[in-house]
């Protein structure tokens, strides 16, 4: 139970009470904190799961595909696609650099006010409690680059338990240029999500410091698990991409 047992957002009282209809039929919920119903990965849009690729998450921000997952804290960086994205749960796959490419352009959200086409991404892990997004502006997706080529004033970011409301001031510089949630809202917690900082690959001292061509996200000094005792790298991570709405 333990092993299967991840953090999920918070949710209201009258959401518990609703049992929703998964892929294939038949009911599926998890429980999250406190026994509520976790609306994180735990069901799926059936109208929509023959068409994309990968797995479709519906919560209040609305459609997510998923585009990349991994169990373990860390996996080989690697363009082509591998293992499943189609599960509801955790598990250990990702689509090929190209098919996300083509994802993003299809699905380019607009800025309120600056006009700007963003693409969104959600990241969620075991340890963490809130979600972890990422918004990129004229950017592909490359799987073998540093922060999957994510730089500087290309990419800003935002921890909670719901994707900002504003497209265009929602988000927060990277600051030091890499993917690091520490100040942002994500501190030393499991939920600071961060890769690489100062190791030369994309995960934070993985397999002694060594490039090794791996990636995984790292919580806080203060996020431990089977793996380290502080700044583990973060298990049971799913990536989604922000669908766009059906009106376009």
């Amino acid at each position: 139970m333990d092993e299967e047992a991840w953090s999920c957002p918070d949710v209201s009282a009258d959401k518990c009470a609703n049992t929703y209809t998964a892929a294939g039929g038949g009911a599926y919920m998890q429980c999250g904190v406190e026994g509520k119903l976790c609306l994180q990965a735990v069901f799926c849009d059936t109208t929509t799961t023959t068409t994309l690729p990968g797995f479709v998450l519906i919560d209040d921000d609305g459609r997510w595909v998923k585009i990349n997952q991994w169990t373990q804290g860390l996996y080989e960086r690697q363009s082509n696609a591998y293992g499943t994205v189609r599960t509801s749960g955790p598990g250990d796959g990702k689509l090929d650099d190209s098919l996300i490419n083509d994802l993003m352009m299809a699905n380019k959200l607009r800025g309120p006010a600056s006009g700007h086409l963003f693409s969104v991404f959600k990241v969620t892990a075991k340890e963490a409690n809130l979600a972890y997004y990422i918004r990129v502006r004229d950017r592909n997706y490359t799987d073998t680059r540093r922060n999957f080529d994510f730089p500087r004033y290309s990419a800003y970011q935002f921890v909670g338990d719901r994707m900002p409301k504003n497209l265009d001031t929602g988000y927060k510089d990277l600051n030091v240029g890499i993917l690091d949630a520490y100040h942002f809202g994500g501190r030393q917690s499991c939920n600071r999500f961060f890769m690489g900082h100062d190791s030369v690959d994309d995960c934070y001292w993985a397999d002694g410091g060594r490039n090794t061509n791996k990636r995984c996200f790292s919580g806080g000094y203060y996020c431990h698990n089977k793996f380290r005792n502080d700044h583990c790298p973060l298990t049971n991570v799913q990536m989604y991409l922000k669908l766009a709405d059906k009106s376009g």
